[in-house]
């Protein structure tokens, strides 16, 4: 089970850094549909490893609270990976669905 302050840490040093990479790459979505997504694909990897680098040599500190929490580098990097797909892919998900008039038709 995943503390709520794990949670809280995740959303504040991680996700929100990831949701600006995701909304970068969401006009290669929009314009290229299914097909931007390896552009956007691209813009995400990039961006991911610059907010790994970010966090593990400027915010070491949180990483010393992760590790005192029992995680892993290796279990939070996977955790921050899991998030961030699972947050793109729902934005991915409604923006196709919107570009495809499958939901909000005449937008």
């Amino acid at each position: 089970m995943i503390s709520p302050v794990l949670r809280r840490i995740i959303w504040r040093e991680f996700l929100v850094y990831a949701l600006i990479f995701t909304l970068i790459s969401l006009p290669y979505v929009w314009i290229s549909g299914a097909t931007g997504l390896i552009y956007a694909f691209w813009v995400k990897i990039t961006g991911f490893a610059a907010i790994m680098i970010y966090i593990l040599l400027w915010r070491m500190k949180y990483m010393y609270l992760f590790f005192n929490l029992g995680y892993g580098r290796r279990q939070l990097i996977a955790l921050f990976l899991a998030a961030d797909i699972v947050l793109s892919g729902l934005i991915y998900l409604v923006i196709l669905l919107i570009r495809n008039q499958l939901i909000l038709p005449g937008l």
